[in-house]
C-alpha cells in the first residue's frame, strides 16, 4: 500500500468517526443528559419526601400517638426501604411499640416508655445521620415545644372517650339526682 492509499483510508476513518461522533452530539447526546436529568430529580424527589418524614416526626415526637406521627412512621417502610441503619432503627422500635406492658402496673409502663424513648432517638438519629443532619443524640432525646394545655385538652379528652365507652357497654352509669327544688317544679307544672 502505498502512503496516499493509506492516508486515504486515514481520511476516510477520521470522517467516519466524526460523523459518528456529530450524530451523538446532535441525536443521542441531548437524549442522555435528559435520562440523567430524570435520574437526578427522581432522587431529589425521593430525598424530598424522605425529609418531609424526618421533620414530621421530629415535630411531632412530644405527640407520639397524633395521626400525623403515626402516618410518617408508617412511611418509612416505603421512602427509607434501601437505608439499613434506618430500617434497622425502624425494625427495633417497632418490635418495642408492638411489646405488650402491664397497664395496670405503673414500673411496667415505665420501663416500656424508657425503652420506647430510647429506640425512637435512636430512630431520629439514624434518618438525620442518613440525611446529612449533625444532631446530638442529646438534642433529639429533648421534647419539642408543647403547651401544656395541650397535654390537659389531650387526656380530657381520652378520658371523655373511655367514659363514653364504658357507658356504651354497660360497665357505667349515669347518676342522676333529683333533688327537693326540682320535684317541687316538677309538681308545679303538672
Amino acid at each position: 500500500m502505498t502512503t496516499p492509499e493509506i492516508i486515504g483510508i486515514i481520511n476516510c476513518a477520521l470522517t467516519a468517526g466524526v460523523g459518528i461522533l456529530t450524530y451523538y452530539a446532535i441525536l443521542e447526546a441531548p437524549k442522555s443528559a435528559l435520562k440523567v436529568q430524570k435520574e437526578l430529580e427522581k432522587k431529589e424527589e425521593v430525598k424530598k419526601r424522605q425529609q418531609a418524614v424526618f421533620k414530621t416526626l421530629i415535630s411531632t415526637r412530644a405527640e407520639r400517638v397524633s395521626l400525623r406521627h403515626v402516618e410518617a412512621l408508617n412511611m418509612i417502610d416505603l421512602e427509607f426501604h434501601m437505608e439499613i441503619e434506618v430500617m434497622d432503627a425502624w425494625e427495633n422500635y417497632k418490635d418495642q411499640l408492638f411489646t405488650p406492658y402491664n397497664r395496670e402496673q405503673i414500673s411496667s409502663r415505665e420501663i416500656w416508655e424508657t425503652k420506647s424513648n430510647e429506640y425512637f432517638v435512636e430512630l431520629l438519629y439514624s434518618i438525620s445521620r442518613f440525611l446529612g443532619y449533625n444532631f446530638k443524640k442529646s438534642v433529639l432525646k429533648q421534647r419539642n415545644y408543647y403547651p401544656e394545655a395541650f397535654g390537659v385538652q389531650q387526656a380530657q379528652q381520652q378520658e371523655m372517650i373511655e367514659a363514653v365507652t364504658k357507658l356504651l357497654q354497660g360497665k357505667s352509669l349515669i347518676r342522676v339526682d333529683i333533688n327537693e327544688k326540682n320535684k317541687n317544679l316538677e309538681n308545679s307544672t303538672a
